[in-house]
């Protein structure tokens, strides 16, 4: 839409509107008065999860999916057993699957899986790669991980290992609260290569767990909420 981006008027729904988006666009608070207002209005939708149970779209309304990763582990109908704090999983993600008009694709191992996960036509596959990875591309990537480096506070000359890890639908508290024990050594980590690498440990937004660095800050960069 770059060459026509002017032509349309851009609502961004995050849960905290303090966070900044280039250009000029319209943030909304979530759940807000005027989420229930854009929702209802827009003709475009693009989510890169899934919507509200409760949310029918409009006829004339346009869902985009974009998901927001490679499927590397099982998804909903691939699942032979589901352990999650939510019993009708695969019934909810059916249903709400129903309302996307297009899904994209990164790959075509991701188009692949989609199909049989979503029992999702390929005719509205579009494998288009994640606008996301673009940055990975960009001619100016090194400077760019020279700033993420300095508002972090990592040494330029230390290498990057990231550690995102997912969350395990047999491990949880509740619906959306999931437990989460770090599997790596950190100490036995920053003894072998904290002298050339620091890890930056992202965990999943259902993870209710904190993770303590105590003492660890120097190699291990916690960059959950980043």
């Amino acid at each position: 839409l770059n060459h026509k981006r002017d032509y349309y008027q851009c609502i961004w729904i995050l849960n905290d509107t303090s966070i900044k988006i280039p250009g000029n666009p319209i943030k909304v608070k979530r759940f807000s008065l005027k989420y229930f207002y854009y929702m209802t209005r827009a003709k475009y939708w693009v989510n890169n999860m899934r919507q509200p149970i409760w949310y029918a779209k409009r006829k004339s309304q346009v869902m985009l999916q974009t998901r927001h990763g490679t499927p590397l582990k099982k998804l909903v109908f691939d699942m032979d057993d589901v352990y999650s704090a939510s019993p009708t999983y695969k019934r909810q993600v059916y249903s709400q699957s129903r309302f996307w008009d297009y899904l994209i694709s990164d790959n075509p191992f991701s188009t692949k899986v989609f199909q049989s996960c979503f029992l999702f036509d390929k005719e509205k596959i579009l494998e288009t790669g994640y606008p996301r990875n673009d940055i990975l591309y960009a001619e100016d990537r090194d400077q760019i991980s020279e700033n993420i480096k300095e508002e972090l506070g990592i040494p330029q000359n230390k290498k990057v290992i990231l550690y995102a890890p997912t969350w395990r639908d047999d491990e949880f508290y509740e619906q959306g609260q999931y437990k989460f024990k770090l599997k790596l050594d950190l100490k036995f980590l920053r003894q072998n290569i904290g002298e050339e690498y620091v890890i930056l440990l992202r965990t999943h937004y259902f993870i209710a767990d904190a993770i303590d660095v105590t003492r660890m800050e120097d190699f291990v960069f916690n960059v959950s909420k980043y």
